[in-house]
């Protein structure tokens, strides 16, 4: 169960991926070619032609090496192999988890030329750092898996697969408790469920 909500939240990234990035394109008709009906470009002699798909670059953050982290960018290769429209790369990166490694790997994304970047974020404070620069270089900024609505600027980033730990360590005890559940093993981790 847990692994299709996962999976879930991993395709809604890609289908507002797929949407911000191809309309952020233009998706004219730059090339200047007649347009049969429908939009497909006609070759000489006015037979449609299928044009080459578009290529589109996505960096992807993670934080660090995790096995959660990781099914996303696999949901994301696998997306990516199936739209038949653009032929995208996808580039995995996982950090060492620190708030500099974060950064770094925006900074070179947004170097590279990226089309769009994801981001599994190690700190807020550099998580807004992370979309004032992209922002400023045109490159739409997605937030996964952290939440990072505290962050001053948030509202610039492109969009995200975000959620509250805590808020949803909270839920899971309190229906625990409306279950009637009496042992609870409880597995902290860092970040405070």
């Amino acid at each position: 169960m847990k692994k299709r909500k996962v999976l879930g939240l991993i395709i809604a990234v890609c289908m507002v991926l797929t949407f911000a990035v191809g309309c952020s394109s233009g998706g004219g008709n730059a090339g200047g070619s007649p347009t049969a009906p429908g939009g497909s470009p006609t070759a000489p002699g006015g037979s449609p032609t299928t044009p080459a798909p578009a290529h589109k670059t996505i960096g992807v953050y993670a934080d660090a090496s995790d096995s959660y982290y990781s099914l996303l960018n696999d949901a994301l290769q696998a997306c990516a192999k199936q739209d038949p429209e653009v032929n995208w790369t996808i580039d995995y990166k996982v950090g060492d988890s620190t708030a500099n490694g974060q950064l770094s790997a925006v900074q070179d994304f947004i170097t590279a030329g990226y089309d769009a970047v994801i981001v599994i974020q190690n700190n807020p404070n550099t998580t807004s750092q992370c979309i004032t620069l992209c922002k400023a270089a045109g490159i739409p900024y997605f937030g996964a898996v952290h939440d990072y609505s505290e962050v001053a600027n948030a509202k610039d980033s492109a969009g995200n697969t975000s959620y509250d730990f805590e808020a949803g360590g909270v839920m899971a005890g309190q229906d625990a408790m409306a279950r009637g559940i009496s042992k609870v093993i409880m597995i902290e981790g860092v970040l405070g469920q």
